[in-house]
Formats: C-alpha cells, structure tokens, sequence
C-alpha cells in the first residue's frame, strides 16, 4: 500500500499514469531489522515491460528510504492492436532460420525497450517445456518480425 502510494504521489515526476494498474506485486519481504522490502513490474495494459522491475525499501517505523530499479515512462502511445499473430512471426524465423524448425517455442507478448530505442510491442519466444535449452529466447519486434535481442538464457517472468 505505502509502495503504490509513493508512486501515486510522484507520478507526474516519474512519468508513470496510473501507477495502480502499471506495477504489479513480485514480492514483498521483512529483515531481521524489520525493514519492508517491495518488489514490483510494470506492465501496461497487462502486457509486461521487459525487464522493468522496481524495489522500494521501508524502515522499521514505514518510511520509505530507498527506490532502485528500472522502468520506463507509461508508453501511452504505443499501438498494442497492430501486431502480426506470434505463428506467423515463428513461421517467419522458422523460414529465415532465425528459429530451429524441429523446435516448438512459447510466446508472450511483450513492451521491450532498448537503451538506445524506444519502446515497441514484441514477443519474446522461448523453447517450450522439455525443449532444447541451448536454443534460448528470441525477443522479436510485433509489427515487423525484426529481432530485437537474443539470448541464450531469456526466461519469462510470470506477473502474479
């Protein structure tokens, strides 16, 4: 509750709409000393933001004395309807060869940003349960089948 409030009290600074609906809760933990730790994803209209987590640490009496972590401004303007179904972006890799065919993959739908590049909507594929596990993960652009980053050990982050 004190984490949302933080962000809800900061969002115009922090750049961030509706704090509520864009971090989800990881985990929240105590210390030895009392201390409150919060972990927190974005996420925006229920689409992850990759690799965008947030901690906010509390001392014994509840005041907040640290935020760490990454995220990105709402993106509010990305288009999240005009994207190209994950089978045909794993068709495509497939024909390429970006993908190893004989291989199936899992797909989620994502918002990755890059250091040097703004948000866009993407998947991230991964080999399916009791796949290969050297193949890795694959995070490909939504509209264009452009890759974006591959991996050898992208994992998907499950939002409780």
């Amino acid at each position: 509750v004190r984490a949302m409030e933080f962000l809800t009290r900061h969002r115009e600074m922090l750049q961030i709409l509706n704090p509520v609906d864009e971090f989800v809760l990881l985990e929240t933990s105590a210390d030895k000393l009392g201390y409150t730790h919060v972990k927190l994803a974005q996420q925006y209209q229920s689409i992850p933001v990759w690799n965008s987590r947030i901690s906010l640490h509390f001392d014994a009496e509840g005041e907040l004395y640290q935020v760490q972590g990454d995220y990105i401004p709402t993106p509010d303007s990305l288009d999240l309807d005009n994207s190209l179904p994950a089978v045909e972006i794993i068709r495509l890799l497939h024909a390429s060869g970006e993908l190893v065919p004989q291989e199936q993959y899992d797909a989620e739908k994502i918002i990755y940003h890059g250091q040097q590049q703004p948000a866009v909507l993407a998947y991230l594929f991964t080999p399916a349960s009791g796949q290969s596990i050297n193949t890795g993960g694959i995070i490909v652009d939504a509209t264009t089948a452009r890759i974006l980053l591959r991996e050898p050990r992208l994992q998907t982050l499950q939002l409780k």
